[in-house]
């Protein structure tokens, strides 16, 4: 099993790979070599998602959802079709572990008396500035 996020597994034979000829760099040896790497996960194979988890997941990966309700990677930057490999794993673990970050609920809280003076103070200070900028006509 491959860990893409604390908790969150996925068998490998639940990662689709396919290769085709990159655009990346590489000089004559793109023409000949597939280096580009697709990899697609079909979201319903993860394993240790609870409910919650699983529908934040859905809600804001929706973009690269397919209609199959798989995601897909790609990848091209590098030489070698193995490296390109390791980039999408690694991509893949990167944009899942974003999404099921859950972020803390702010704490509303109050100004203090001292933050509100000193906001006070300098909207007199500015307001006081502009009234010496202006110059009547005597």
């Amino acid at each position: 099993m491959i860990e893409l996020a604390p908790g969150v597994l996925v068998a490998p034979s639940a990662l689709h790979w396919a290769f085709s000829r990159s655009s990346g760099p590489g000089g004559q040896n793109v023409n000949k070599t597939a280096t580009r790497v697709q990899l697609t996960l079909c979201l319903n194979d993860l394993v240790g998602l609870n409910e919650g988890a699983r529908q934040r997941l859905f809600e804001r990966l929706q973009s690269r959802i397919d209609t199959r309700q798989c995601i897909c990677v790609v990848a091209q930057s590098e030489r070698s079709q193995l490296a390109n490999r390791e980039s999408a794993l690694a991509n893949l673990v990167r944009v899942i572990s974003a999404a099921l970050h859950q972020p803390r609920k702010r704490k509303a809280t109050k100004p203090t008396k001292g933050s509100r003076k000193r906001r006070l103070d300098a909207k007199h200070h500015q307001g006081a500035l502009k009234q010496q900028r202006r110059g009547g006509v005597d």
